[in-house]
């Protein structure tokens, strides 16, 4: 039954298929096969691209082989494809009718994009832009390749970036193209010429060592390296709100090369680094070197001056104190120094000013102590009947002094000063004892005999050529030795006491004076003045024509002021200007003597005149002197005007041209040239002297260095006529003078001056360079002294430039002179006052400071007793009022000092007024002698002192 159902349902399916007509089946195409597209990078669109079928069956199934990279569906006759990432895949489609199938290529390219479409670099740098997006494979399609070059950075498949090198200044847009997508991309690069430079524009920059820090900014691209030649110079890059430095250190003065190099563009820059010297400074006798940036601590003594001596530094310094009731601080011309004040501490700080950085700071302890004895120097040289004071440098504060020989020397102690006064010549010693601690130290005393200033009058002589004047010698100590600076203008000569100056040549001169005993120097100022030559005609006799208007002759040498007056001024008569002599003959003939009056000298001279029909031969010269190869000229003044003549020797050659005659010389030697009238047959002759050829005038040297004070004679003149004349452009500088044929430069004061030589033959000149360096420091024989109204009293300059000035604080008490190197001092009433002497070259100056006092007043020195005793001190609780006493002075000047003490610390000596008190200080038994002088008479008083020993 089952299969007549199943055979039924067969028959019918085959029936009905049977009764359907037959449809056309078309072919699958598209309207393209090929797609390319770039792959935004938005996955969020559902579809990117579409291709339509252009026949088909209507059913189709679409498959991707890479779903990664594309996706699609096909919706009625068009296919959608969505885009997931680049790369290369096919999409299959198949018509289910006709079961063709097709394959799609679709190739997904990225987009083609970079970081930044604009860029700056400098030329030689080079710079990279990131390509964000592309396909790998890029090529260069337009920009200037003079200005910059493009490559491209990659790893070992994929390009990752753009490469920009800077090659010239300038600016060009490059493009990019990406070979897969085609796509173009443009880069504006921008190259500019950066140059490496420093903040500082000298050529060496100098800094200090030890300071915290010193620097110069760097400009360049901002990476650097550093290259220093002297490894004791560290240079080292920092970066600051400025941008980037180079610091400095060194160890000590030093100096070297750094060179830096711009890693961006190579260039290269160098400059000369240099430290400079350190600040280094001890503190009184110590000689411990204290260092910048060193911090020390002193323990030092409280009411003393420690001065700072620097030992290294620039001259210019700043001091500066944290308690000035501790301790004050001073800076002047004698140096930096502390003077302590009160117990505690304080901190000294001194700067260079050369270089703020350059600091010391030393902390100081001010402590009771005692301190060592010591004097300004061990021994002095005086003169007889002089005033001098020796500094205590260190101490505690109370001394006595004894001298070995008072008859010679004696010694007083003034505040801090020892006062020596010499009374004969000879030698002693001083002992100076510090009375606290007992420490005695020696003083050498040599007293000479005391020597005069050395003075003239007057400082300045004017004297005639050939003539003498005398300068007198007031004051000076009877032995000199006296020069010329130039002999040939002066010379002098010593008579006794007086200096004879004898004039030689005019010009200006010096004569200088020198104390044999002192080597004082006083100079003189010689001018000397030419005499007046007696007034003379060129020639004797005169011709001249009868009736001739004028004729002229030479007053050859006089004032040049003159009168005129003839004998005869029938036959002749005459007038004169400007020293020629104007002859007016008559019509006569005869003779007439014209007189030339001098009316400044009121000297005369004649001259004989002969008038005639015929004028008689005269020449204008009889004698002349002519170089070899040169010519000069002899002019007939009068003749008949037919002349010959005849030459010696053939020394020199001649020729007539009218009343000229013109001598030429052949060689060297001596000749006579006779001049003969042809009318009247008459002779004149003229003496020829021929001389070589003068060669120019020269210096051996071109420049001269000297010293202040020295005479040099290694320049000579080596060529020239021998006949020379000498001047200076400064006198006050250098000048020049000879001696037996020796040239001689004397440098006067510091500076510069130019001598010129003249030839006196061939009047030319040469020039000698003179450089005088500067003079001595200026030092004085002492900066204290003392002088009792109304004596005056002397201090030595000893070296110095030798032009000074001086100036004093209070006329009224002193007045100063200068006398040679002798500085006068003169008292007027009883006081202190300070004089200054300024070395007005170098323009130091130094101080004296001068103490008058009141006259002393020969009183007696009287004490009420001479011997005492005391009884020893046991402690606080025993009394014993024995233990102190008091003497009285019963006579004296009122002003005293102990100078003895032979008990030492056992009492204490006091003088109160006119008291002496007198006090143990231990309970101990001994004896010993106080002395005390009278300060203003210097007599002395003793005390025998015994303690006794208090036993319970």
């Amino acid at each position: 039954m089952k299969k007549i159902g199943i055979y039924v349902v067969t028959l019918l399916f085959v029936m009905a298929t049977a009764c359907i007509p037959e449809e056309k089946i078309e072919k699958l195409t598209l309207n393209k096969q090929e797609l390319v597209a770039t792959f935004t990078g938005d996955a969020s669109k559902d579809f990117n691209e579409t291709i339509e079928i252009a026949t088909g069956n209507g059913q189709y199934e679409i498959t991707s082989e890479n779903e990664k990279i594309a996706t699609a569906r096909v919706v009625k006759n068009v296919i959608s494809i969505r885009f997931n990432s680049s790369g290369e895949t096919r999409i299959s489609i198949k018509d289910k009718v006709s079961g063709e199938e097709l394959k799609i290529k679709v190739v997904v390219n990225l987009p083609f994009s970079v970081a930044t479409t604009e860029t700056t670099l400098h030329v030689g740098a080079s710079k990279s832009i990131a390509i964000t997006s592309g396909n790998g494979s890029y090529e260069v399609v337009g920009g200037d390749e003079k200005i910059v070059a493009t490559t491209f950075s990659s790893t070992t498949s994929t390009t990752t970036a753009i490469v920009f090198k800077g090659k010239e200044e300038g600016s060009t847009t490059v493009k990019i193209k990406d070979k897969t997508s085609q796509e173009v991309v443009e880069v504006k690069v921008v190259v500019q010429l950066l140059k490496l430079e420093f903040s500082v524009k000298e050529e060496v920059f100098e800094f200090a060592p030890n300071c915290s820090e010193s620097s110069f900014q760097i400009f360049g691209s901002g990476e650097y390296e550093l290259m220093m030649d002297n490894p004791n110079i560290d240079a080292s890059l920092a970066v600051d709100e400025i941008g980037t430095k180079i610091i400095f250190n060194a160890k000590g003065k030093t100096e070297g090369k750094l060179t830096v190099r711009d890693l961006e563009t190579n260039f290269e820059k160098s400059i000369k680094i240099k430290s400079l010297e350190d600040f280094v400074v001890n503190i009184g006798t110590d000689n411990t070197e204290i260092k910048t940036w060193s911090k020390v601590t002193y323990k030092v003594a409280k009411g003393y001056d420690y001065p700072i001596k620097v030992l290294k530094g620039s001259g210019n310094y700043e001091i500066s104190t944290s308690n000035s009731t501790v301790a004050e601080v001073s800076n002047d011309n004698n140096g930096m120094k502390f003077t302590t004040k009160d117990l505690g501490q304080v901190n000294i700080v001194m700067i260079d000013k050369a270089n703020p950085c350059l600091k010391i700071e030393i902390g100081i302890e001010v402590v009771n102590m005692d301190k060592k004895l010591q004097l300004e120097t061990d021994k002095i040289q005086i003169q007889e009947g002089y005033l001098s004071f020796i500094r205590i440098i260190s101490g505690n504060g109370n001394y006595a002094v004894e001298s070995t020989n008072p008859s010679i020397v004696s010694a007083s102690v003034e505040e801090d000063f020892i006062q020596i006064e010499t009374n004969a010549v000879g030698k002693a010693t001083l002992t100076v004892t510090d009375l606290k601690t007992n420490e005695k130290k020696t003083l050498e005393i040599d007293v000479i005999k005391a020597l005069k200033p050395l003075i003239l009058e007057p400082s300045s002589i004017s004297v005639h050529k050939g003539k003498t004047e005398e300068a007198i010698i007031l004051s000076g100590n009877d032995s000199y030795s006296v020069s010329s600076v130039n002999p040939s203008v002066a010379t002098a000569n010593i008579s006794g006491q007086k200096v004879v100056v004898t004039g030689n040549a005019k010009g200006n001169t010096t004569i200088k004076v020198v104390d044999n005993e002192t080597k004082h120097e006083f100079t003189i100022a010689v001018s000397v003045i030419e005499v007046i030559p007696d007034v003379k005609f060129s020639v004797r006799e005169f011709n001249i024509k009868k009736g001739k208007t004028e004729s002229t002759v030479q007053i050859v040498s006089g004032s040049g002021f003159y009168s005129i007056a003839s004998s005869n001024p029938d036959i002749a008569r005459a007038s004169q200007s400007r020293g020629v002599l104007y002859i007016h003959s008559s019509y006569r003939e005869g003779e007439a003597v014209l007189t030339v009056t001098d009316t400044r000298t009121g000297k005369t001279d004649t001259l004989r005149v002969i008038v005639s029909d015929g004028e008689r031969l005269a020449l204008d010269k009889t004698e002349v002197t002519v170089l070899k190869g040169q010519e000069v000229a002899v002019v007939i003044t009068s003749g008949s005007g037919d002349y010959s003549f005849s030459i010696q020797h053939a020394y020199a050659s001649a020729e007539i041209n009218g009343n000229l005659l013109t001598i030429k010389g052949s060689q060297r030697g001596n000749t006579t040239i006779t001049v003969t009238d042809r009318r009247t047959h008459i002779k004149a002759e003229i003496k020829v002297t021929v001389l070589n050829q003068i060669g120019d005038v020269k210096f051996s040297a071109r420049e001269l260095r000297l010293k202040k004070g020295e005479t040099n004679s290694s320049v000579s003149v080596h060529s020239g006529s021998g006949a020379y004349s000498f001047g200076t452009s400064d006198s006050k500088v250098a000048y020049s003078f000879r001696s037996r044929g020796v040239l001689y430069i004397y440098a006067a004061n510091s500076g510069r001056a130019t001598i010129t030589v003249t030839d006196a033959q061939t009047g030319k000149t040469d020039v000698l360079n003179v450089i005088v360096d500067g003079a001595p420091d200026l030092v004085l024989s002492t900066g204290i002294i003392s002088i009792e109204y109304p004596k005056s009293a002397n201090v030595l300059i000893i070296s110095g430039s030798g032009s000074y000035r001086v100036t004093e604080s209070n006329g009224r008490i002193v007045s100063a002179a200068l006398i040679g190197s002798t500085l006068n001092l003169k008292t007027y009433a009883a006081g202190e006052s300070f004089v200054t002497v300024e070395d007005t070259v170098t323009k130091q100056t130094k101080v004296v400071r001068v103490n008058v006092t009141e006259p002393v007043v020969d009183v007696p020195f009287e004490l009420s007793h001479n011997q005492l005793f005391i009884w020893g001190t046991v402690g606080s609780n025993y009394v014993n009022e024995d233990t102190v006493a008091w003497i009285s002075i019963t006579s004296g000047s009122g002003d005293y000092e102990i100078i003895k003490n032979e008990l030492g610390d056992l009492i204490t000596v006091k003088i109160v007024q006119n008291s002496i008190r007198i006090e143990s200080t231990r309970n101990e038994t001994k004896e010993g002698v106080i002395t005390i002088r009278d300060k203003k008479t210097k007599k002395t008083a003793s005390i025998d002192v015994r303690v006794g020993m208090v036993v319970n």
